[in-house]
């Protein structure tokens, strides 16, 4: 498994994209977008090296990705993200992420 952002992963060679969420880009614009993203991306790879997980898959969305949803316990893990405020819901566009 390897994270490649806080809502992009890839699981024996899978690129899963997480449903529902927006997480902060590695190559953002700015500085703390920038920040937010690493943080992102640990808490991932934190939750996934500690936890099991399973994949409920829901299609195939953008560059190739499988949607998912990626479970732990009771929760999705865009659920965690969104609690833990390292994402937002995605609306269907990007928009600045400057706090």
């Amino acid at each position: 498994m390897y994270v490649i952002d806080g809502d992009t992963v890839v699981v024996n060679g899978e690129h899963i994209r997480l449903l529902a969420i927006d997480a902060p880009e590695l190559h953002g614009k700015c500085r703390s977008e920038k920040t937010s993203a690493y943080q992102a991306k640990g808490f991932v790879q934190g939750v996934l090296a500690t936890n099991r997980f399973w994949i409920v898959r829901k299609g195939t969305g953008k560059y190739s990705c499988t949607l998912t949803n990626l479970w732990t316990g009771n929760k999705t893990l865009s659920e965690f993200l969104l609690n833990t405020d390292l994402a937002r819901k995605y609306a269907g566009d990007r928009k600045p992420w400057g706090r």
